[in-house]
């Protein structure tokens, strides 16, 4: 147990000797590669790609309500807006796409793909112990704000990205506050290890690695909770009997009995292949072919 203390205590004296700067540019250009399908209405494009990228820090500052404790980047930090606003140039509108050709080369996505997964773990840590002070015995305050931390545009359907950020939440308000298993710092180091670690270790071997899967799959068989549909996922289609009202075992059943005396068509079909005396179809035209018959009377 001390050998593991000491080694995260170490890592965690690494990841705090890397310039914070450095991990944030990583992620300003990949948010900046987001929403390639924007690209000709820039000003969207721009705010689209600010939200994807640091849009969880946006909503639980909001949500926290302290520009102190909680400051919106963008309004309170020259450095991150003038960071942000180059790379998102860089990427999107540089003579020849230069900065988009080179981001996308797989060693410079990997390394940005790391960095933001640096920056979240990061923020999911930040948040959850600003919480445990602010809301102090309340459960719910650090697992909502550390989850939406790193993942605020899946509030409705949920991805791995979202399991992550919930299963880091939950480790790290457990391990610190709850059981106090870990100090403050070996737990960071140990969200931050899980996280940059997937993330690297998913572009290496090319298959998408989720630390979380486990975990998420065994809640939901447990609590009898459906996982979300993808998006996209293909609608299963209707039994071609059931669509096909032509043949007779569709029409079979459907007709209903005559309402009156005019409504004795035999039930001959039409041909669109429903009989006359279906429903209010038959009644609609026997109730009109009386009051025509009145009326010549």
């Amino acid at each position: 147990m001390s050998e593991m203390a000491s080694t995260l205590m170490q890592l965690h004296s690494l990841y705090k000797s890397v310039p914070s700067q450095y991990p944030m540019a990583g992620l300003c250009l990949l948010a900046a590669s987001m929403a390639p399908d924007l690209k000709h209405a820039f000003l969207l494009h721009f705010w689209v790609s600010y939200l994807m990228g640091f849009g969880g820090g946006l909503v639980t500052s909001l949500l926290i309500m302290d520009p102190v404790k909680a400051p919106i980047a963008m309004l309170s930090n020259n450095t991150f807006g003038i960071t942000f606003a180059l790379c998102w140039w860089a990427v999107n509108y540089s003579p020849y796409n230069i900065g988009g050709r080179i981001h996308n080369l797989w060693p410079c996505k990997t390394v940005t793909k790391a960095c933001a997964n640096f920056c979240k773990a990061s923020l999911i840590i930040a948040r959850v112990d600003l919480a445990v002070r602010l809301y102090p015995g309340v459960v719910a305050a650090p697992l909502i704000l550390g989850t939406l931390a790193a993942a605020p545009p899946e509030l409705c359907v949920p991805t791995g990205a979202w399991y992550t950020a919930s299963l880091s939440a939950v480790i790290y308000y457990l391990s610190t506050t709850v059981f106090q298993l870990l100090q403050t710092q070996e737990a960071a180091a140990l969200v931050i290890t899980l996280l940059v670690g997937q993330s690297l270790l998913s572009d290496i071997t090319g298959y998408p690695l989720d630390v979380s899967y486990p975990v998420a799959y065994l809640a939901h068989k447990l609590s009898l909770i459906p996982k979300p549909a993808k998006a996209g996922a293909a609608v299963p289609k209707p039994k071609a009997s059931e669509t096909n009202l032509g043949s007779s075992k569709a029409t079979s059943g459907i007709s209903a009995p005559a309402t009156s005396g005019t409504d004795q068509h035999k039930g001959a079909p039409t041909k669109y292949g429903v009989t006359a005396t279906s429903g209010h179809t038959s009644a609609g035209l026997g109730g009109k072919a009386e009051t025509e018959g009145k009326k010549k009377k």
